[in-house]
C-alpha cells in the first residue's frame, strides 16, 4: 500500500498521513524528541536541523510536532506553535512574535482561548514601535503558556534567511536574550546551511543551540523511502543506483518513485533522460 507523500508541502498532510509516510530520519526524529523530553527546570535546550532544500527537514520538524501534541508526557508540557515555511513578513524582532501569536491564534483549539489571540493579533498588529511589540507579543505568548501549563515550542523553519530579512543588528541579540531567560519557550529550528550567526563568536546565536546536521539517506533508508512512497521493493543494485542518482535526497527520491514506481529500472532510466533533456534549459536558467 502506498502513501500520501508531499515532495515540496509536507504541512498539507495530516497527521494520520505524515505519521503513515514518515519512515526514514528515524534516529534524528528520536534524538529530537529524548532531547524535549529532558527539558524541565529553568534550561531549555533549544534546537536546530540543519541541512539542503529537500533533505527532510520540514518532514522532521512536523513529525516532532505531531509527537508533542499525540505523546501523553509531551502534550502535556509542549504545545508546538508550527510557522510557515516561509515567513516572508517578519522583517524586525518584534514581527517574530507577532508572527508567533498569528500563528498560535491560528493553531490554538478553539476551546482555548482563541477568539481572544486573533484579537489581540489584530490589536498588536497597528502597534509601531518595535520593543513595545515584542514586548506585548512575548506577554500574550507567556499568559497562553501559564493558562495551559504547557511550554511553547516555536517550530521555525529557515531559521537563517529569516535572519538574513531582518536589518536590525540587534535583532538576534535580543532573540538570544528571550531564549535564554524565557522558560516558557522552547525553539526548534531548521537552516538550509550553516550560517553566520550560529558559526561566529562574536554574533547573537552562538553556541545556543542543539545542531543536528542531515546527511544523504543511507541505502536502507532509500529503500524504506521508495517502498513506503511506491509500494514496490526494489533490489539492493537498483537502490543503490537510485541513491547514486539522487545523492541520498529524500525529495528527490520522493519524486522519482511517485515518477517511476512501477517501471522497471530501464524503462525508468530512459524516461528521466527524457524528463531532463526537456528541462534542461530551465535547469540551466536556475544555475546561471
Amino acid at each position: 500500500m502506498t502513501v500520501t507523500a508531499r515532495k515540496y508541502n509536507p504541512g498539507f498532510l495530516s497527521d494520520d498521513e505524515l505519521v503513515a509516510g514518515y519512515c526514514v530520519r528515524i534516529g534524528e526524529f528520536e534524538s529530537l524528541i529524548e532531547v524535549l523530553r529532558e527539558c524541565r527546570g529553568n534550561a531549555n535546550a533549544h534546537q536546530i536541523v540543519i541541512g539542503p532544500r529537500g533533505s527532510g527537514k520540514t518532514s522532521l520538524l512536523l513529525r516532532a510536532a505531531v509527537e508533542m501534541r499525540r505523546d501523553a508526557d509531551l502534550s502535556s508540557r509542549f504545545f508546538p506553535i508550527v510557522f510557515a515555511e516561509e515567513s516572508y513578513e517578519v522583517s524586525t524582532a518584534g514581527e517574530i512574535w507577532l508572527e508567533c501569536l498569528s500563528r498560535l491564534a491560528d493553531q490554538a483549539p478553539a476551546g482555548e482561548g482563541g477568539v481572544d489571540l486573533h484579537r489581540s493579533f489584530e490589536e498588536l498588529r497597528t502597534v509601531h514601535d518595535d520593543r513595545t511589540l515584542e514586548d506585548r507579543c512575548l506577554g500574550v505568548l507567556q499568559d497562553f503558556s501559564d493558562r495551559e501549563g504547557k511550554r511553547l515550542v516555536l517550530i521555525v523553519e529557515n531559521l537563517n534567511m529569516m535572519l538574513g530579512d531582518i536589518g536590525d543588528h540587534e535583532a538576534g541579540w535580543r532573540l538570544r536574550q528571550t531564549l535564554q531567560n524565557e522558560p516558557r519557550i522552547v525553539l526548534l529550528a531548521s537552516a538550509t546551511s550553516r550560517f553566520d550567526e550560529i558559526d561566529r563568536q562574536d554574533r547573537a546565536l552562538y553556541d545556543l543551540f542543539r545542531e543536528l546536521t542531515l546527511r544523504p539517506l543511507e541505502l536502507a533508508d532509500c529503500a524504506a523511502l521508495w517502498r513506503t512512497v511506491s509500494g514496490q521493493d526494489r533490489a539492493p543494485e537498483t537502490v543503490q543506483a537510485l541513491r547514486i542518482l539522487t545523492g541520498g535526497s529524500p525529495r528527490l527520491l520522493t519524486i522519482v518513485a511517485r515518477f517511476g514506481g512501477q517501471l522497471s529500472f530501464r524503462e525508468l532510466m530512459a524516461d528521466l533522460l527524457d524528463l531532463v533533456d526537456d528541462h534542461t534549459e530551465y535547469f540551466k536558467s536556475h544555475l546561471d
